[in-house]
């Protein structure tokens, strides 16, 4: 989408740009948070958000992106907002939320990088692989060093005086992820438990089990009565509403209905394809559909 071609979601405050998304709340100029910004990567480099939540002075940041020219562009999206980026919350350890944290850091060295303490324990034991797997397959567009992520001493971050509470861990697209909910903006920053308009990572998700839990977990999440959904990936055609739970539920049940009845992988693309159109990031669904029919 094009800046041309901005639009201005009626009722929601939300104006969809290239590659940004701005929400201001209405009657929240006395209180933190005040309002949210989304940067949203390009198809070419996973599609992933991160989701500033500003209050009057200071911020926080959800997320990281992979490559260090998205990270960057969330960096200066950050300074753009004057104010001060205080912390940094991971939702989960794949490494397309992660890796671009160096350059954060780098411009923000006086903001604090946390998770959960099982996520930040996972980021710890798994990013220096993910780290060498992904330079060997990128090269320079991956940062060359790592960042420490402190795990969390509560359930909570605090923004001016605000309580940001984390929702989890429990399953999305891998076990053990997270979600930041942001009450007084009716913000829910869902992370990978939902997506809108991409392919979901579904290697991970293979049993029956892990289906389900996601399912509740997105029950979970959507009891919370959230006005504002920023997703993990998504397309620049979605906007930030609850509609993204009906797109990840409709997802889910495509597979469950695809696995039920694909012979090869093969067969399990053509399925999904036919059950959710041509989506972008289509090597999601190819990895999934070789790992679930063993590449038949």
């Amino acid at each position: 989408m094009s800046v041309s071609r901005r639009a201005v979601l009626s009722g929601t405050g939300v104006i969809i740009g290239a590659s940004a998304l701005t929400a201001i709340v209405p009657g929240q100029a006395a209180a933190a948070p005040r309002s949210y910004r989304v940067h949203t990567a390009p198809a070419t480099a996973g599609s992933v958000d991160s989701c500033l939540v500003l209050g009057e002075r200071k911020a926080v940041l959800v997320d990281g992106q992979l490559f260090s020219a998205d990270a960057a562009q969330v960096a200066d999206l950050v300074a753009a907002t004057g104010r001060t980026l205080e912390t940094v919350f991971v939702t989960h350890a794949h490494p397309d939320h992660h890796l671009g944290l160096a350059v954060i850091k780098e411009r923000f060295p006086a903001a604090r990088v946390v998770a959960h303490p099982a996520v930040a324990a996972q980021i710890d034991a798994l990013a220096p692989r993910q780290q060498r797997v992904m330079r060997q397959r990128s090269g320079p567009a991956i940062a060359d060093r790592l960042v420490t992520v402190a795990p969390l001493a509560h359930d909570r971050i605090e923004l001016e005086g605000e309580r940001l509470e984390v929702i989890g861990p429990m399953q999305g697209d891998t076990a053990v992820s997270t979600a930041l909910w942001v009450p007084q903006l009716r913000l829910l920053v869902a992370g990978d438990f939902a997506y809108a308009g991409t392919h979901l990572w579904m290697r991970e998700v293979l049993s029956p089990t892990a289906l389900d839990g996601w399912r509740r977990s997105l029950d979970l999440l959507e009891r919370l009565g959230p006005q504002v959904v920023v997703p993990g990936h998504r397309t620049p055609s979605f906007g930030n509403d609850p509609g993204v739970f009906a797109f990840t539920r409709r997802y889910l049940d495509s597979w469950e209905a695809a696995l039920g009845t694909a012979r090869t992988a093969g067969d399990m693309v053509e399925r999904m394809n036919e059950a959710m159109g041509r989506l972008p990031q289509e090597n999601y669904l190819h990895f999934a559909a070789g790992a679930a029919l063993k590449g038949g």
